[in-house]
């Protein structure tokens, strides 16, 4: 029997953090919008699969896989698990990138402690509430909402929303949205804690159509929002009219469905090329399970009958992702910063253009891209 839930944590600072993104060292001062921890539970029979998506810049596996420690002596059923990142920029400082490593780590290890404790309340949360429920999987493109500032050519602003309700009484559970664009309308001189639009436009459809709404990002590598100018009344106004657009696709909708489930996860390893990257892994400033010349990191698949979700650990171009789609045959979602955060991922030709020369230097390698996009499609294959 096809079953899902819902639940969200709100997280709260009662000290300022620092901020990620943009700027070092950049102190805030207040929320305007409020940050979240959001769950999704899937269950098929004894078959569970649980997604969380988190208001930060981005997680690494080596914190992941240490929360999953706790949550399994917690009785949580931590092997389906994933935990994905928003990619707000008006977040903390999760990673340890935008403060002094350590003078700022307790502040960092805070923030972090609170980040787990919200994950794990709006997953217990959630498998205690699952309902008998059918979905539907909406796919729509918006030319209005985003662009490539790097490459203009090169964007596909599919909006991606996958509807789940009770059986019974049609009403919402959870509305699963993917769209392909920086969270980052807010600029540099913001100072307070936001989730920018992916917060923001789970509020509004919650508040039209119910169901605790979870956004996730797609590809990312060179996609920012399309605004006249940043600040908060282009929050305002993106949000408000991309949440409009997501609601009136989802009341159009009526074929719905109830479907097998399968879930694979594999551990992956990736060369550290970039020497910036290997200095802060070997200072201890970002963690992760590594050798001399590699770091280890994780990708999987979801898989609801035909449909796809594909987790990718960081950042991936638009070129990656529609290799990716041309290459499997079932229709699929590529969800980025999912179980980790590698910074970008691009392609080896992408690599080498100037066009995204600012991206390449956030690269941990030049073939990190076309590893884990091949383990992508090698997941998906494998899940036919």
């Amino acid at each position: 029997m096809f079953k899902a839930s819902s639940a969200k944590q709100k997280i709260d600072f009662e000290e300022p953090i620092w901020l990620a993104g943009y700027t070092f060292r950049r102190l805030s001062k207040g929320t305007s919008n409020p940050l979240y921890a959001r769950t999704l539970v899937i269950k098929k029979d004894t078959d569970v699969l649980v997604l969380t998506s988190v208001d930060v810049i981005g997680l690494l596996k080596y914190d992941i896989e240490n929360w999953k420690k706790d949550w399994l002596k917690d009785g949580l059923p931590v092997e389906n698990i994933i935990v994905c990142s928003t990619h707000t920029h008006s977040g903390p400082d999760t990673m340890g990138l935008w403060s002094l490593p350590i003078i700022d780590s307790k502040k960092k290890e805070s923030t972090l402690k609170k980040i787990k404790e919200a994950c794990a309340q709006s997953i217990v949360q959630a498998l205690s509430t699952t309902q008998i429920a059918e979905f539907t999987i909406i796919n729509k493109r918006l030319n209005d909402f985003s662009h490539n500032r790097r490459v203009p050519t090169e964007n596909n602003p599919k909006l991606s929303v996958i509807h789940f309700r009770n059986h019974s009484t049609k009403k919402t559970i959870s509305s699963l949205i993917s769209f392909p664009s920086h969270a980052v309308i807010l600029n540099r001189n913001n100072n307070k804690i936001s989730s920018d639009y992916p917060g923001l436009i789970c509020n509004a459809i919650d508040s039209k159509i119910g169901g605790c709404s979870i956004f996730v990002p797609s590809y990312l590598a060179g996609i920012v929002p399309k605004i006249p100018k940043r600040g908060s009344e282009s929050l305002n106004n993106y949000s408000n009219k991309l949440s409009k657009a997501i609601i009136e696709l989802i009341e159009a909708e009526n074929k719905y469905e109830q479907e097998d489930i399968k879930a694979l996860n594999e551990d992956v390893s990736i060369p550290i090329k970039n020497m910036l990257f290997n200095l802060v892994y070997r200072l201890g400033i970002l963690k992760g399970k590594l050798n001399l010349v590699d770091i280890e990191t994780k990708v999987s698949s979801w898989k609801f009958g035909n449909f796809k979700l594909l987790f990718a650990p960081g950042e991936l171009s638009w070129e990656l992702s529609e290799k990716v789609k041309q290459s499997t045959k079932s229709e699929n979602l590529i969800v980025g910063l999912a179980n980790d955060q590698l910074g970008y991922l691009l392609s080896k030709k992408e690599y080498k253009e100037d066009a995204y020369k600012y991206e390449r230097r956030l690269c941990i390698s030049r073939s990190a891209g076309e590893i884990i996009s091949s383990k992508l499609i090698e997941l998906n294959n494998r899940l036919n």
